[in-house]
């Protein structure tokens, strides 16, 4: 029934999907105050708009570089692992981190046509100097745009200067205002973390549960993604490299991240979304597809209302 219903890209499954993700993420979020009130209604509400959003870019990304076939599969995997992450009280920096990461790798998939290079690289690396606000280690997701220029642009060449370019333009702004409003320490604390003493006993263990079930999914999956890759065009297998790439960074974003806001781990679902789409396209039966589409639906609710 999910293959089904998702195994086509039609307008009315997004919307499904996105009715689903907004009204999950209201219900859930709502048990985290005591008091809701409109400006806490108002806050959730709008984080919801934003990740409906995602929802959207994500599928925009999947369509514009034909990272699945004509299917809502990865959108649907994108909705799961959101509701397996909501068993956590979900903060607006992890969703801006979200969106501004989903942005970059936009503009970093696109570096495999030559077509305004320029641009592109200044573009990814303006999105995630922006994310950096909100999550200093955001910053190894720049590794990427060196990757891809690697890939597509060959020797090191001008191009690489532009990230930097692209980085001033958005901390100078920002490093101006708090300098002249005597706020430079609202500056250095978008740069300053915590020394890195990652500890899996104070993990939450949904989180915990969370992290063992998605890792399983992405090594299951990369088996037959990295099987995929070889019936690849070149520039498209790059393109599917980078989305591997960005898992494992994402990642380590977790766990170097400061882990009273475990809600970071949001960045690793647009990756994960893709990498889950392998098997289910590939594999033959589709009763055993519909039994390992809905044990994962299935899990990630758990984690909400275990």
């Amino acid at each position: 029934m999910i293959t089904t219903l998702f195994g086509k890209s039609k307008p009315l499954n997004f919307l499904i999907l996105g009715f689903v993700l907004t009204v999950s993420f209201l219900l859930s979020q709502l048990k985290y105050s005591e008091a809701t009130d409109f400006v806490f209604i108002t806050e959730v509400f709008s984080s919801a708009l934003l990740l409906f959003f995602c929802l959207w870019l994500l599928g925009f990304i999947i369509y514009k570089n034909k990272l699945t076939q004509n299917n809502h599969l990865a959108l649907f995997f994108f909705v799961c692992y959101l509701i397996g992450v909501m068993h956590l009280r979900i903060e607006s920096d992890a969703i801006w981190s979200l969106i501004f990461v989903t942005l970059a790798i936009r503009r970093i998939l696109a570096f495999r046509t030559a077509i305004d290079i320029r641009q592109k690289v200044f573009d990814a690396a303006f999105w995630l100097t922006i994310g950096m606000l909100f999550n200093f280690w955001i910053v190894l997701f720049f590794v990427i745009i060196y990757i891809a220029l690697i890939d597509f642009n060959g020797v090191p060449s001008r191009l690489w200067f532009i990230p930097f370019i692209a980085s001033f333009s958005v901390l100078f702004p920002v490093f101006s205002y708090c300098f002249l409003f005597d706020k430079i320490d609202h500056f250095t604390n978008f740069f300053t973390f915590d020394t890195i003493g990652y500890s899996v006993i104070r993990m939450n263990y949904k989180t915990f549960w969370f992290i063992v079930i998605t890792l399983f999914i992405a090594l299951f999956s990369l088996y037959f993604y990295v099987k995929k890759l070889k019936l690849k065009a070149s520039n498209q297998k790059k393109t599917r490299q980078h989305i591997i790439y960005g898992f494992f960074i994402s990642l380590i974003v977790y766990f170097f991240s400061n882990q009273s806001h475990p809600d970071v781990i949001l960045l690793t679902v647009p990756f994960l979304s893709v990498l889950s789409v392998a098997f289910v396209e590939d594999f033959k039966k589709k009763v055993i597809v519909e039994i390992y589409l809905l044990l994962i639906l299935m899990g990630m609710i758990g984690l909400v209302v275990w």
